[in-house]
């Protein structure tokens, strides 16, 4: 098949994808097991990687008209605002959230990404087909709050055709994990906590490892990026951390700790 021919299959293909999630809006069995089939792996990934817990005020942007994401985010316990610029999708989505009895966990608003305001919130989720993305993730990034996450959702492979995407280099701020979804899509965590050295750490603070030197200790000690790391002592003068990592204490001088780099995690 030609490139001309590829890309025409793959448009056919998404569309068929965007109506099935309308029908699936009126059908409540065939809406769970097409959340089952694509969704529900990468939200349950995604709300790891963010840190979602229980009573967290969550914003999504672009929540279509089965609104995946801020169910599954409910049922976690956090209060939910979805938005979604169609005014269809917000119809359908209207019906899924009454049948399914969350109308107190989620609120459904017609709005654009451009106009919304990101501050109340404690994480933000963008979805997959969310415009200007890049608009939209610069404005969420300068109004959220130091301690909040965003994740978004970047396109892959055939998606790349329909969907825009942000690079790293592109991103003010850090990268805090990211996840790939077989299908064409991958989901990134973004934070605005600053990126500091183990030595720096406050007492019993919990932190998640960004890079560390080449050394031959660290591997053998479970120090790798992307563990989690809680500081439990360290001696006067310069001596020597205590740090639990994967429930297992480790003792590192001030100076090899002063090159592991570590970001505020939850």
């Amino acid at each position: 098949m030609h490139e001309k021919g590829k890309k025409l299959f793959y448009k056919k293909l998404l569309k068929a994808v965007q109506g099935l999630e309308f029908f699936s809006a009126s059908f409540p069995t065939l809406g769970r097991l097409y959340h089952r089939v694509f969704y529900q792996k990468l939200v349950e990934k995604e709300m790891k990687i963010a840190g979602v817990k229980p009573g967290m005020r969550v914003l999504q942007v672009g929540c279509g008209p089965y609104p995946f994401s801020a169910i599954m985010l409910a049922e976690k316990g956090c209060i939910v605002e979805a938005i979604d610029n169609n005014p269809e999708a917000i119809k359908k989505a209207e019906i899924v959230i009454k049948r399914l009895g969350l109308e107190k966990k989620v609120s459904l608003k017609l709005k654009e990404g451009e106009t919304l305001g990101f501050s109340e919130f404690d994480r933000t989720f963008l979805a997959l087909h969310v415009e200007p993305k890049d608009r939209v993730l610069c404005k969420a990034i300068n109004e959220m709050k130091p301690e909040c996450k965003i994740v978004f959702r970047n396109p892959r492979g055939f998606l790349k055709l329909f969907y825009s995407g942000i690079k790293q280099k592109e991103l003010p701020c850090s990268v805090f994990s990211r996840v790939k979804e077989k299908i064409g899509k991958e989901a990134i965590c973004i934070s605005n906590c600053k990126v500091k050295s183990l030595a720096e750490a406050g007492f019993g603070e919990e932190l998640i490892i960004k890079r560390v030197p080449v050394h031959p200790l660290l591997p053998a000690l479970g120090l790798r990026p992307g563990k989690r790391v809680c500081l439990k002592g360290r001696q006067y003068f310069n001596g020597p951390l205590l740090a639990l990592v994967d429930g297992r204490k480790v003792a590192l001088g001030f100076e090899l700790a002063g090159m592991i780099e570590v970001q505020g995690g939850e």
